[in-house]
């Protein structure tokens, strides 16, 4: 019922995007829950918090293709967020 509501109201970006934010508050990396993540991107390419569920997912599930493309688009459209100043001044960079 939530994929059919987010297809007859797309204007509406919490209905659009509720099935993909109930996985995010979850917080428990599965297929399932990337593949919401990935419809919600599909939806709204340019959302920092989507992008950073990506990551943080394909990283948990073992993708690190995935998971370093996700940082990558998120280190440009939202330099200055937490977990990209961490992974910055952490020793994974250097």
């Amino acid at each position: 019922m939530l994929d059919l509501s987010a297809h007859l109201f797309p204007m509406n970006r919490y209905i659009a995007l509720g099935p993909t934010y109930y996985f995010i508050v979850n917080r428990k990396a599965t297929e399932q829950a990337l593949s919401f993540v990935n419809r919600g991107l599909d939806y709204d390419p340019n959302a920092g918090d989507l992008i950073q569920a990506e990551m943080e997912f394909s990283f948990l599930l073992g993708k690190n293709y995935e998971a370093i493309r996700a940082y990558n688009r998120l280190s440009l459209i939202s330099p200055n967020s937490n977990i990209i100043k961490m992974i910055n001044n952490s020793d994974l960079t250097k």
